[in-house]
């Protein structure tokens, strides 16, 4: 359950474009994206907001997600505890320095569709220069009654790193409900002039 975009020269997004990186929705398996230069120009966005943890409700368990909520109201848990977390339901979960994980879904109720979490971005590139929106958010829908995490941005840069005044980096986890309790955020982390065996060292140990 997981991707890999390997680019050998630039990858670049302008105009609207924008990158969808799907997470594998029962095991979290996610995309590994390896460039040499990544460009996010202002107006084109990588988003992977409800990407992630999905609930399957003909599988037991639901998903392999390790911070999933609770139906009795319990919030997902990821960057830190869901809302009412009880040890079982809504946990914290991950490394703050190397987000490898999509965020949790919501719990399941009969008469609800479940909220995805949020799903995971991760860029290692020589040269990074970000002018655009970066998004992980979890999935919103009004009226839903428990609330999913926000997933993962994880991005490298060897050399060079540029952030522009427009640029965001965002992992919300979604608002409550009916006096339910919202989702954990997720976990964004920034590494510069690591080598590609720190990186692997990190994505394996945090």
């Amino acid at each position: 359950g997981a991707g890999f975009v390997t680019v050998g020269g630039t990858f670049e997004l302008a105009g609207n474009a924008t990158f969808k990186p799907q997470s594998d929705p029962y095991t979290g398996g996610s995309v590994k994206t390896v460039c040499d230069t990544f460009v996010l120009l202002e107006n084109a966005k990588v988003d992977a907001s409800a990407l992630g943890f999905a609930a399957d409700r003909n599988r037991k368990p639901y998903s392999l997600a390790p911070g999933m909520g609770n139906s009795y109201g319990i919030g997902a848990g990821h960057g830190g505890h869901g809302g009412n977390a009880n040890g079982t339901y809504g946990s914290e979960y991950g490394f703050a320095n190397s987000p490898v994980k999509p965020g949790s879904h919501s719990g399941v109720y009969q008469t609800y569709a479940p909220n995805a979490g949020g799903g995971l971005v991760r860029i290692h590139a020589r040269d990074m220069d970000i002018r655009g929106g970066i998004k992980a958010d979890a999935q919103a829908i009004g009226g839903q009654i428990v609330a999913a995490s926000g997933g993962g941005i994880w991005l490298t840069a060897a050399e060079g790193l540029a952030f522009g005044e427009n640029a965001v980096l965002q992992a919300k986890g979604s608002a409550g409900h009916g006096g339910n309790d919202g989702g954990a955020g997720g976990r964004i982390a920034i590494g510069w002039k690591l080598s590609a065996a720190q990186i692997e060292a990190l994505a394996e140990t945090g």
